[in-house]
């Protein structure tokens, strides 16, 4: 597999990527970068995140948040015919001395000698307990299993966070809108924050 995995490194730095592959992965790149989609974690959270390789060492915190100026000079490098990634596969994977290779063999006792270990301990502990201290350990984890089952009191329920009515906003969203038409079509447009990505939907007219 070593073999196989130099050889295929050496012929793509000798060969280079097809320019179309190079492109669509460029385009996918710029789109998660300019979509920026964490999902259902905080975006704030994240731009704080990604600014800490550069804000720990008291540096430009906002330097790794631009992306734009990076990505337009390596298309101007791939577009003066560089061959950028060839050049990084030579110097980090193929021309790199400090190279290790990890086995991993699978250990069919494994999960045997956990569980012999794990036992031995609990033993060992259990030996140095009184019968009093194993009847108050018994005792104790069975009021946690209760207060882990119980329900919380209202009391303790109202103190949690929530929205109301008073917290929504009662006025609707004014999105924007502009009708035209491009070659006997109507089209709508709506001119909002993106992030230069343009969310495009089709409306075909499927009646007969």
């Amino acid at each position: 597999i070593e073999e196989k995995v130099l050889s295929t490194l050496k012929e793509i730095a000798d060969k280079g990527f097809e320019e179309s592959a190079i492109e669509a992965s460029l385009n996918s790149l710029e789109f998660r970068l300019r979509e920026f989609n964490t999902g259902g974690f905080p975006r704030g959270l994240s731009f704080m995140l990604g600014s800490l390789s550069s804000w720990l060492y008291d540096r430009d915190p906002m330097e790794p948040l631009r992306f734009e100026k990076p990505l337009a000079e390596l298309r101007a490098r791939l577009a003066k015919g560089e061959p950028v990634f060839q050049d990084l596969i030579k110097m980090y994977l193929i021309d790199n001395g400090h190279r290790v290779t990890v086995k991993t063999l699978p250990d069919t006792t494994m999960e045997e000698e956990i569980q012999k270990k794990e036992k031995a301990e609990l033993e060992a502990v259990r030996s140095k307990l009184s019968d009093e201290e194993l009847e108050k350990l018994v005792e104790e984890t069975k009021m946690l299993k209760e207060k882990q089952l119980a329900e919380d009191p209202p009391e303790k329920l109202a103190l949690i966070p929530s929205l109301t009515m008073e917290d929504l906003d009662k006025e609707g969203r004014n999105i924007p809108i502009e009708v035209g038409e491009e070659s006997g079509v109507t089209v709508l447009r709506h001119d909002l924050p993106t992030n230069g990505i343009v969310y495009a939907d089709v409306g075909l007219d499927m009646r007969v």
